[in-house]
């Protein structure tokens, strides 16, 4: 618990760098995102609509990607962006792709949700840039192939 506060207080320490105050937010639900059934690698699956909210006070293009060097590859985790005005929300959909290769295992780490760029890991379509973003966990099982 004390590490996700960290993470989220350095998310929005970075999200404040080199911006006006006020300008770009990004919220995002607090209880962490779970896949209730096991992962099979080489397989797809959609993980539970993701809650999020533009904070800021004007219109962005946002969407979720994992957490940059965590434990969970960029790749793994796909959504399409959505564009929202200043206070809106949105339910997000987002899916996991487990590669063929991956390791069995409990797996933990974080999605964010952010301002996107426009591309993103292996032809996503996404990519968030952690100037306006806000973490929360992600929780999955991939079972032997």
């Amino acid at each position: 618990m004390r590490a996700a506060a960290i993470l989220l207080l350095m998310l929005a320490v970075a999200g404040c760098a080199g911006r006006q105050a006020g300008t770009a937010g990004a919220g995002i639900q607090g209880a962490p995102v779970r896949l209730a059934a096991l992962a099979q690698p080489g397989h797809s699956y959609a993980l539970p609509p993701v809650y999020i909210v533009n904070t800021g006070s004007g219109t962005e293009t946002m969407g979720i990607s994992a957490l940059r060097g965590g434990r969970i590859p960029l790749s793994w985790i796909r959504s399409a962006p959505v564009v929202l005005g200043a206070g809106q929300s949105a339910r997000v959909r987002v899916t996991l792709v487990v590669p063929p290769g991956a390791a069995p295992g409990r797996y933990r780490g974080y999605i964010v949700a952010g301002e996107t760029t426009g591309s993103g890991p292996q032809g996503s379509g996404i990519g968030v840039s952690l100037g306006a973003a806000a973490g929360t966990g992600l929780l999955f099982r991939v079972g032997a192939r």
